[in-house]
């Protein structure tokens, strides 16, 4: 099985936190306020501790939006908040004389709006930084347990997996943004990762 060195993955580390800056620069303007994030977790994962780990962060039900990606590699980006902050994101975003009560039929429409703007300001950076071909799919959204949601769907045992979280605080929304790649595009991946590594050498 093919993996990162700990310089590849320092790299890769820090073309995400690229682009899910420039995404929570988008976020904030939409918002009005400021969007905390962690530093991206970058990880070689069995599916199914992927999936343990989605459960332990959000063990009630969640709003999820996911865009798969093909290409150069290939994988599933999603962003996941519970069912209540999804709700709290979306009335910031239309406005607080929006009645709870009609938050539910906009809802779908306003977090794939979000989604949008946020994973794709991330996927221009990764794609512009590995100079990579990648084809990106329509946002679906799904609600749920992560149980019910789970996305991700390979026929391989592991994947990359990459992970940040948001938060708002001031309305007290937690979530994550998350990149899982087939292991099959690792490969391909890597060697995108050594070309942009050998680039900075370079310099």
């Amino acid at each position: 099985m093919d993996s990162l060195t700990e310089l590849e993955t320092d790299a890769l580390k820090e073309i995400f936190n690229i682009g899910i800056g420039r995404s929570a620069a988008a976020l904030n303007k939409m918002v009005s306020q400021t969007v905390e994030l962690s530093i991206p977790e970058v990880r070689l994962l069995r599916n199914e501790e992927i999936k343990a780990n989605l459960m332990a962060n959000n063990s009630g039900k969640v709003s999820v939006i996911t865009q798969d990606f093909r290409g150069d590699f290939s994988g599933q980006a999603l962003l996941m908040s519970t069912q209540s902050g999804g709700l709290t994101l979306v009335r910031r975003l239309l406005g607080d004389e929006v009645p709870l009560e009609s938050l539910s039929d906009l809802e779908e429409d306003a977090l794939v709006e979000i989604s949008n703007i946020i994973l794709n300001a991330c996927f221009g950076t990764v794609i512009n930084s590995l100079k990579a071909d990648i084809e990106i799919d329509m946002p679906k959204f799904n609600q749920g347990t992560v149980e019910e949601v789970y996305p991700h769907v390979s026929k391989k045992d592991w994947s990359l997996y990459i992970e940040v979280k948001f938060i708002l605080r001031s309305d007290q929304i937690e979530g994550y943004i998350s990149f899982l790649m087939d292991i099959q595009s690792l490969k391909v991946f890597g060697d995108s990762v050594r070309r942009f590594v050998a680039g900075l050498s370079a310099v």
